[in-house]
C-alpha cells in the first residue's frame, strides 16, 4: 500500500518533480554538511583530549620513558576503540535520525502525504528518502 501512496505522489508532482528533487537533494546535502561540521568539531576535540595527555605523560618525572612509552600505546588504544564506538553510536546515528526527522517535517510542509511519515523509525525514513530521490 506504500509503494502505491508513494506513487501517485509522485505522479501528482507532474511538473514540479525537479523542483522537489532539488528539494530533497538540497535536505539531504544540508544533513551530510551538518554532520561533517559535527564530526571535525568532535575530532578537534579528541585531538585536544589527547595533546593534553600526550603533554602531561611527557612532563611527568615519576614515570620512566619506557613505562610512558607503553602506557601511551595502551592508552591510545584504549581512548581510540572508545571514541569509535562513542562517534558511531552516540553521536552519528542518534543525531542522523534527528536530522532525517527534521526533514521528513520539512517534506511533509511540502506537501507530501504526512500518512506516510507515520513511523519514526530512521532506517524507514532513511528508505523513504532514497526511494523518493530514485523515482523522482
Amino acid at each position: 500500500m506504500t509503494i502505491n501512496q508513494l506513487n501517485y505522489f509522485i505522479d501528482s508532482l507532474q511538473d514540479n518533480r525537479p523542483i522537489f528533487r532539488k528539494f530533497l537533494l538540497d535536505l539531504q546535502y544540508q544533513q551530510q554538511e551538518l554532520l561533517y561540521c559535527l564530526e571535525q568539531e568532535y575530532l578537534s576535540l579528541v585531538r585536544d583530549r589527547r595533546s593534553a595527555l600526550v603533554t602531561y605523560l611527557k612532563t611527568s618525572t615519576n614515570n620512566p620513558k619506557r613505562q610512558v612509552g607503553d602506557g601511551l600505546k595502551e592508552m591510545h588504544t584504549r581512548t581510540q576503540a572508545e571514541f569509535d564506538a562513542f562517534l558511531k553510536v552516540k553521536v552519528y546515528d542518534g543525531w542522523q535520525g534527528a536530522q532525517l526527522v527534521k526533514q521528513m517535517e520539512a517534506i511533509k510542509e511540502a506537501g507530501f502525504p504526512a500518512v506516510l511519515l507515520k513511523e519514526n523509525d530512521p532506517k524507514y525514513l532513511q528508505s523513504l528518502m532514497a526511494y523518493l530521490l530514485m523515482n523522482i
